[in-house]
């Protein structure tokens, strides 16, 4: 959140809102979800979100390489 403040990217956008619209369609399904760091094993999901995600490492990338 503190990048998405520090450096807005459109007078437009709101990064708690952004999550609020991707939260509510899960909400809607009654589905279960999980908020979690980009550190932890992803194996054990079927799904990820990833909203609004600015900094991406060559690791990170990999590990969504892996999971995709």
């Amino acid at each position: 959140m503190w990048s998405w403040r520090f450096q807005p990217q459109s007078k437009a956008f709101d990064f708690t809102t952004e999550l609020l619209r991707l939260y509510e369609l899960f909400y809607r399904l009654n589905a279960n979800i999980d908020v979690i760091p980009v550190s932890l094993d992803f194996s054990t999901y079927k799904v990820l979100v990833i909203p609004v995600l600015q900094i991406v490492d060559e690791t990170l990338a990999e590990k969504f390489k892996t999971f995709a």
